[in-house]
């Protein structure tokens, strides 16, 4: 159930990110990070690898909001369930994963 979550989250995300080139056209967010990589010299600071604390952070979600896309009652039997450190190391595999790919 976290994927579609997860995977909304990131389109819209990304749909925010867009800038427009010298001529006025739009550019997607991959061309607009392209486009900032290519005119600078610095590294790449925004592919390291992010925590679960990080994560939620940017995306701006809760226990409460991974408690209800896996079906748990409330938050917290998810903050209890012995199951909450595997979901949190799918979550940060599934988000880093997806950002390596931009």
């Amino acid at each position: 159930m976290i994927i579609p979550f997860m995977l909304q989250a990131l389109s819209d995300h990304v749909n925010q990110l867009t800038t427009t080139n010298r001529s006025g056209l739009l550019l997607p967010a991959i061309q607009w990070r392209t486009l900032i990589l290519s005119n600078t010299t610095k590294p790449d600071r925004g592919n390291k690898m992010k925590d679960i604390k990080q994560i939620k952070k940017h995306l701006g979600i809760g226990n409460k909001d991974i408690a209800k896309a896996f079906g748990y009652k409330n938050q917290p039997c998810y903050a209890n369930s012995s199951a909450k450190k595997r979901i949190e190391k799918g979550i940060e595999y599934i988000f880093n994963a997806a950002n390596k790919r931009k």
